[in-house]
């Protein structure tokens, strides 16, 4: 089971915040859409004051969500529109469609 602390944690709550709803009733689970665990793993420091410097982004229900290398969370609305903005400049490591 996750801590209350957990990145996996913080994302689901980010997610439920959007949909209006209890974590516990999201469907379907964070855990049917990505694995929890390699979320976690992903944004582990490799050392006491190595800084992770990494974007993941994934796909659930109607929303972009993407997590950084400071583990902060954006959960966006997908609406069929492309941005015109300048891509930035990126390393992504991950991202499941």
């Amino acid at each position: 089971m996750p801590q209350d602390d957990a990145l996996c944690v913080n994302v689901a709550r980010k997610i439920a915040a959007h949909e209006n709803e209890p974590v516990e009733t999201l469907d379907p689970p964070l855990y049917d859409v990505i694995d929890l665990e390699v979320l976690e793993q992903l944004f582990q420091p490799v050392g006491p004051r190595s800084a992770v410097d990494a974007v993941f982004s994934f796909q659930y229900r109607d929303y972009t969500v993407t997590v950084d290398g400071s583990e902060r969370v954006t959960v966006v609305e997908r609406d069929g529109t492309s941005a015109t903005s300048r891509p930035r400049r990126r390393r992504t490591v991950g991202s499941l469609e």
